[in-house]
């Protein structure tokens, strides 16, 4: 499945999701890890969280500090990606700093795409 491919199928089942997944998409650093995974199959924690700290500060004047930085990194490391790993959406290796997201089922990964649509105003007429 392309990312593009979620545009052919527009409707969703309530139940083709499990409700840990709506769960785990209730906070924007989780959203946006999964935004990114949609169009990278892996990450590094670090490049994750350069990412994160970019996207939550995207329109602030000014430099982005290194203790948003850490702050973004600390609740990625022991509260974000655990979450989502649960969630069976990724696997966070922790000793090596790998995620690595799983196999997305057609629903999730156009609820993922939509919801991402949806948060920065993408195909917005």
């Amino acid at each position: 499945m392309t990312v593009d491919d979620v545009y052919d199928h527009p409707v969703v089942r309530p139940d083709a999701v499990s409700d840990d997944v709506f769960t785990a998409m209730q906070h924007r650093h989780r959203r946006y890890t999964l935004y990114f995974l949609l169009e990278h199959d892996s990450t590094s924690l670090t490049e994750l969280t350069d990412i994160v700290t970019g996207w939550t500060h995207v329109g602030e004047y000014g430099m982005v500090g290194r203790a948003d930085w850490k702050r973004i990194h600390t609740t990625l490391l022991h509260q974000h990606l655990p979450m989502l790993e649960d969630a069976d959406l990724l696997v966070f290796d922790r000793n090596e700093g790998a995620i690595e997201r799983t196999e997305w089922s057609d629903p999730l990964f156009r609820i993922v795409r939509l919801t991402h649509n949806a948060e920065t105003n993408v195909h917005a007429g």
